[in-house]
């Protein structure tokens, strides 16, 4: 079974591969029309960091 901070290691990777994506340059005018905004993806971003923060909170909260 897979450990709370396994979890929370794999949640975090996520929104910071959207960041990486995000900031690359090559080829960025081309990609512009195919990918969202990066104000989008900047929010996405800091939304999931927020709920992963959040949930953590909980779960301390509600366990001990």
């Amino acid at each position: 079974m897979i450990s709370f901070f396994g979890a929370c290691l794999v949640a975090f990777l996520v929104p910071l591969q959207v960041l990486a994506a995000a900031a690359e340059e090559s080829g960025a005018e081309e990609v512009a029309h195919a990918e969202p905004s990066g104000m989008l993806v900047t929010i996405l971003a800091v939304l999931s960091f927020a709920t992963i923060i959040f949930m953590t909170f909980l779960a301390f909260r509600d366990n001990g």
